[in-house]
């Protein structure tokens, strides 16, 4: 069934695994305890230099089934 209406994909991105994980752990966390109220075209992130955009869509790769598409816009790193 899919969560909260939708899944969530997390688009490919030059990140480590371990920080993709706790990005869709974080959005998944936030949409259990809030429902669904990022809108298409939102950006969350996990600080002040991060976008990362939300957007609706029809299907993503398993056919048929409504997601939560998330892509990282900027991935700028305190060294």
């Amino acid at each position: 069934q899919p969560f909260v209406g939708r899944e969530i994909e997390f688009r490919p991105e030059p990140l480590p695994p371990a920080d993709i994980f706790q990005r869709v752990s974080g959005m998944a966390l936030y949409l259990m305890q809030q429902g669904l109220v990022v809108e298409d075209g939102d950006s969350v992130g996990a600080n002040e230099t991060e976008i990362i955009r939300v957007r609706y869509a029809d299907q993503g790769i398993r056919p048929g089934i409504p997601i939560l598409s998330l892509t990282c816009e900027t991935t700028e790193r305190a060294v």
